[in-house]
């Protein structure tokens, strides 16, 4: 959190660093436990990375992923389900389909 703090002065939050940041603090969430806090701060983190990137950015849809497993792990199980094909459908647009 104090990292996140120094980036975001220095940066400015739409900073590309200040994202990756947020994402692994989204990470350590969820891997103590608090989906919740890791699923609000996953969809900060994908609403950065689509303006930064664009919505059809492969960085969008690991975001993406990540978000989904949270959100399966909270019991919002047709959540992750859209979740999963909205990053699926970014990774056969950005790789080609026969790439997955």
């Amino acid at each position: 959190q104090e990292v996140l703090g120094i980036e975001t002065l220095h940066l400015g939050l739409s900073h590309p660093e200040v994202a990756v940041t947020l994402h692994n603090i989204a990470t350590i969430e969820c891997s103590r436990g608090n989906f919740s806090e890791g699923v609000s701060l996953y969809k900060q983190v994908v609403d950065m990375q689509k303006i930064r990137f664009g919505p059809q950015h492969i960085t969008v849809a690991v975001t993406l992923s990540c978000l989904a497993d949270a959100n399966e792990k909270l019991g919002n199980v047709d959540g992750a389900i859209r979740t999963y094909e909205e990053a699926l459908q970014i990774r056969k647009n950005v790789l080609g389909k026969s790439h997955i």
